[in-house]
């Protein structure tokens, strides 16, 4: 069978337009846009060729494959009828969990609340049989036509015709379209509504009751005189004729953090623009190049330990270059002493430090701060959208930032971000009943929970994640704007069977909704 792998970083839906920034925070941005390019490239070859898979290896999940099979002898359900999609119209999203597969966790959902689960990966016809048979929808989360062809009408058409003939094999109900195309791009985005548009006509007209949804960030800009939705994500569409176009919205309200906004001043690289940034030849050039930008000294080696930056740079006190641990596309790594024989010779860039200015109190770590999801909420209503068009998805996970030396931890600790690493649930939990004190802090300017913790090597780590009391919250604030629904990402995350207690509390909680 073919298994889907989407690789989620907090970059990899998060990246802004560039801006002039002084700081760790404008590398860290940088390494985040890299790492989602490349994440974005692996995740389409593998959206492709899993597609492929699908249809060449569906005799193996549905009888009789892609040219569909007989209800009434092939059915894999207990009671044929279930294995007919969905067709009664619904105007109320109760519940729309997203499930990846590699596991069979939807045996313990709580089915009694959802209304409709959206598959990222090859469909278990086991998890459509119990879906259907609560009257829920199943829908397949896929991607767009191939990269730069939203204006090529062949290949819209075939995309539309897969897409179609992908739900009528799976015997499931609709597609949730998870596109990426940069606002930048105004050739190619001036097809994207076309083409949505024409996916959705075409799975209507050959399946009543069916759902074309689309997944959009929260985060917007709503101070000017046209709001500007999803630009969080560089994905500033026309999302009122998408809401009028599609069945609904899904809010990716998950992965709205915003760790490189929240990283201090205290360290740069220099230069921070120029086709290369070796350009300085000594240790004394590059802390005068330092002095120039307003900052008192080079960094020592200690400082930098754990700065994951992909350059050579000089030091303090390090008669060499500096690179961090090793990374994909980052070839040699660690200390590297100046002089014959080593991987890098001549020129480096430059590491300064000196400014103690902490990190901004106003930004966010957490996966989904409230004021962001209010803020996107409010976004779409200036642009025309209603909270009637939207399906709020909150994140049932967490994220490990790494902090610097010299960070501290308590109710007021600094972490100065140096790496981030999505984390689960299950994981943190453990963690945190061996938290630095106090333990569990309130962020009451997120209304989310956040801990500190010292690992193996002593370094501090920061770990923002979501519980019951923060999660309530959300659902009550979509309950109360009159939200189509509400959901997660992602219901398959939780370990139901290790921590069944946790499992069950997170059901409950979303009856708040």
């Amino acid at each position: 069978s073919i298994i889907y792998i989407f690789f989620f970083f907090q970059a990899e839906d998060g990246i802004r337009d560039a801006q002039e920034s002084r700081g760790l925070g404008d590398v860290y941005k940088r390494q985040r846009q890299c790492n989602a390019m490349l994440s974005r490239a692996v995740g389409f070859l593998i959206m492709t060729l899993g597609f492929l898979g699908l249809l060449c290896s569906a005799a193996r999940h549905w009888p009789d494959g892609v040219a569909g099979w007989d209800t009434t002898a092939g059915c894999p359900c207990s009671d044929p009828k279930f294995c007919e999609p969905i067709a009664t119209p619904r105007t109320q999203e109760d519940v729309y969990a997203f499930h990846t597969t590699g596991n069979t966790s939807w045996q313990h959902y709580d089915w009694t609340q959802i209304t409709t689960v959206c598959v990222f990966g090859v469909v278990d016809p086991e998890l459509v049989c119990k879906a259907h048979s609560v009257g829920a929808r199943v829908t397949l989360g896929i991607g767009g036509p191939p990269t730069g062809s939203w204006n090529d009408t062949a290949a819209v058409a075939a995309w539309v015709k897969a897409g179609v003939a992908r739900v009528q094999a799976a015997k499931v109900d609709g597609l949730n379209l998870d596109v990426e195309i940069s606002s930048d791009d105004p050739e190619q985005l001036a097809g994207l509504v076309p083409a949505c548009k024409e996916m959705a006509d075409a799975m209507h007209a050959a399946q009543p009751g069916s759902h074309v949804t689309f997944d959009t960030p929260s985060e917007g800009e709503t101070g000017s005189t046209q709001a500007k939705c999803g630009n969080m994500y560089g994905r500033d569409y026309d999302y009122k004729s998408l809401s009028e176009a599609l069945d609904f919205l899904v809010v990716m309200d998950y992965d709205s953090n915003d760790p490189h906004g929240a990283i201090s001043t205290s360290m740069e690289y220099l230069p921070t623009t120029g086709p290369t940034p070796y350009i300085y030849q000594s240790r004394a050039e590059a802390a005068a190049a330092c002095s120039s930008q307003g900052w008192s000294r080079l960094c020592s080696k200690a400082e930098i330990k754990g700065f994951k930056n992909c350059a050579y740079g000089w030091t303090s006190d390090w008669a060499g270059y500096w690179m961090p641990d090793a990374e994909k596309g980052c070839g040699n790594a660690g200390y590297n002493p100046s002089g014959p024989g080593v991987s890098h010779k001549g020129p480096a860039g430059a590491y300064c430090c000196g400014s103690t200015e902490p990190p901004c109190p106003s930004c966010f770590f957490a996966n989904a701060a409230l004021p962001v999801v209010k803020n996107g909420v409010e976004c779409f209503a200036k642009l025309g959208v209603p909270a009637s068009k939207l399906v709020l998805a909150f994140p049932w996970y967490g994220y490990d930032y790494s902090c610097q030396l010299g960070d501290t931890a308590g109710v007021d600790g600094i972490c100065h971000v140096t790496g981030a690493k999505q984390t689960t649930l299950v994981i943190a939990k453990k963690q945190l009943a061996t938290a630095e004190a106090p333990g569990r802090i309130w962020q009451t300017n997120a209304s989310t929970p956040h801990f500190f913790y010292l690992d193996g090597n002593k370094t501090l780590h920061r770990v923002d994640y979501d519980d019951s009391q923060s999660l309530v919250a959300k659902y009550q604030y979509a309950k109360s704007v009159g939200a189509r629904g509400t959901g997660m990402w992602t219901a398959s995350s939780l370990d139901y069977t290790g921590d069944p207690a946790m499992g069950a509390q997170f059901w409950t909680d979303l009856k708040h909704f």
